[in-house]
């Protein structure tokens, strides 16, 4: 079903348009060009047609079908992102902002450089490491020349012991001062001397987006500070409001099929993990799901639509060519007999395949409705009770 003003053409909507006559629904017959009002109840009118121009608009018919589709819920939501995928970045020391990197909505890869900080303190990390490494190897070489002396009986074991204990010392500090390097991105293997730096950088841990950028270039850090905020795509989920009547219908493992706003034609497919047990006070609660085919096309905060296929049976449908809609209502024009057409309020449901599930407060089975040219009609009838 597509919008009216889509329909609107420059300079063409019927050829003989001030030809085209209206009655009201009681056969009462009203002068041409004399309707000054605009139409209070479109529904009320009847459109007739002369042959020429049931011919020009090319009209052809359809009528009610029964098809099996799938009894459906419809949802709206947004999109969100597993706590456990919100990933808060900050740094192990203090230090000033260097320079920054990362804005808000950019996309990242795990290893990129996010911001770098400055701060003396990285310097002497560095240096400890690597003083304490130089006594390790010179206690290293002592210890085994005093192993050495040891077992030919020519040293004391005090010697010996006094060697073990400087060699142990050593041994647990430089271990000690290499994980503290390697916390501030610094490999200890392959630091030198001449390799030291003032300057440490803040690297993305994984692939996925930045939500929020909290600081700025000079500004001084501390451990307890909060730089970034960062979302891991892998957690993104469907969060949908589901009402009290619709509940018992929806269990954890169901699919739903996903669309945006922006892109309707494009469908996710999707799983329910979880449902909240809790209703709120307006008689919805929030069901979770998550997306199986997951691409850059779905972002946090994103609203979207959803729909739920709880059964499928017998259907009433009619081709969604038949169907118009007019100030937010639809419609479908009925062919009392040839050439005269009366407008039909209907509600849709399911739509596939290019039908559409259609119910009224009339009987539509055994009518004929306009497909081809159903919109022509509706704005033969829309420009008349405008003039």
């Amino acid at each position: 079903m597509t919008n009216i003003k889509n329909y609107i053409k420059t300079g063409f909507i019927l050829i003989s348009i001030g030809s085209v006559s209206f009655s009201c629904s009681n056969g009462e017959a009203k002068e041409e060009n004399k309707i000054s009002k605009p139409v209070k109840n479109i529904s009320t009118e009847i459109v007739k047609l002369t042959p020429d121009q049931e011919q020009h608009l090319s009209i052809s018919l359809s009528s009610i079908s029964e098809q099996i589709m799938d009894k459906t819920i419809k949802l709206n939501g947004k999109m969100m992102v597993s706590p456990n995928f919100i990933h808060s970045i900050s740094s192990l020391y203090g230090g000033h902002i260097k320079n920054i990197q990362a804005m808000p909505g950019m996309s990242f890869k795990k290893g990129q450089i996010l911001a770098t900080l400055e701060d003396p303190q990285f310097i002497q990390l560095q240096e400890d490491y690597l003083s304490n490494l130089a006594l390790l190897k010179t206690a290293t070489l002592n210890y085994e020349r005093q192993l050495e002396l040891n077992k030919n009986k020519v040293a004391s074991d005090k010697i010996f012991e006094e060697a073990t204990l400087e060699y142990k010392k050593l041994t647990i500090s430089n271990k000690s001062l290499a994980e503290k390097i390697k916390l501030i991105g610094i490999n200890p293997n392959t630091l030198q001397v001449d390799q030291i730096k003032s300057q440490i950088n803040i690297v993305a841990p994984f692939n996925g987006r930045v939500s929020e950028v909290l600081v700025n270039k000079g500004q001084y850090v501390s451990p307890t500070d909060k730089l970034f905020e960062l979302l891991d795509p892998n957690g993104l989920l469907a969060n949908f409001k589901v009402f009290e009547s619709d509940l018992a219908h929806i269990q954890a493992g169901q699919e739903i099929r996903i669309s945006t706003n922006a892109s309707q034609d494009k469908k996710y497919e999707a799983k329910v993990i979880t449902i909240n047990p809790q209703v709120s006070e307006d008689g919805s609660t929030d069901i979770f799901a998550r997306i199986q085919n997951l691409d850059s096309g779905l972002i946090s905060g994103l609203f979207i639509n959803g729909m739920i296929s709880i059964q499928k049976q017998p259907t009433q449908v009619l081709p969604t060519a038949c169907i118009v809609s007019f100030e937010n209502k639809e419609y479908v024009w009925e062919q009392l007999v040839k050439g005269q057409f009366r407008l039909i309020p209907v509600k849709t449901g399911t739509q596939y395949n290019n039908f559409a599930e259609v119910s009224s407060l009339e009987d539509l089975r055994g009518k004929s409705f306009v497909e081809k040219g159903a919109y022509d009609l509706l704005m033969a009838l829309k420009n008349k009770a405008e003039e």
